[in-house]
Order: C-alpha cells, then structure tokens, then sequence
C-alpha cells in the first residue's frame, strides 16, 4: 500500500516537472535562440528605422501647418526659438507676454 503511494507521489511529481518543462519552453522568445537572434535584429532595426521616418513625416507636417508659418502666425517664431532651446539644452528664454 505505502508503495503503491509512492509510485503515485513520483508518477505525480514527474508529470508536475514535466508540464513546468512544457511551460518554460512555452515562453522562451525567439531572441533566446541564437538562430533566430540575428534575424531579429534585423527586423527591430527596420521597425525603428520606420517609426524614425514616420516621425520626421509628422515634424515635417507639423512644420507646414499654418500654426507654424510666421507669417501667418507672428508668435510662431519665438515660441519655435524657445523650443529649440529646450531641446537643444539651452535654457528656456519665453517671448514676452
């Protein structure tokens, strides 16, 4: 009987080990595998090279809105400097109000 158990207790064991190998190979991700490491590189630098030229397209939509046109907007031009500044490092200098 307390063999019996036992074998049970281990068959029990085995299949819980088992069914965690099954899970852990589950979420390996293909940048686990040296094979497919290289490929996936690849593929993350073109999705950012596209997210890159994606924004440009916006900034350069941006630029051409009449909002950003000085001549049609005449506060355009220090608020542009200023921002310029704030990314550029430079400190922030507001146009007056």
């Amino acid at each position: 009987m307390q063999q019996q158990k036992q074998q049970e207790d281990t068959q029990s064991l085995l299949l819980a080990m088992q069914q965690q190998q099954m899970n852990i190979d589950a979420m390996k991700t293909p940048a686990m595998d040296p094979a497919k490491n290289g490929e996936l590189a690849a593929q993350e630098a073109a999705m950012q090279q596209q997210q890159q030229q994606s924004l440009m397209d916006q900034a350069g939509q941006l630029a051409g809105a009449p909002l950003m046109d000085p001549s049609k907007n005449p506060q355009a031009l220090p608020a542009m400097e200023a921002m310029a500044g704030v990314m550029g490092g430079q400190p922030e200098q507001l146009p007056p109000q």
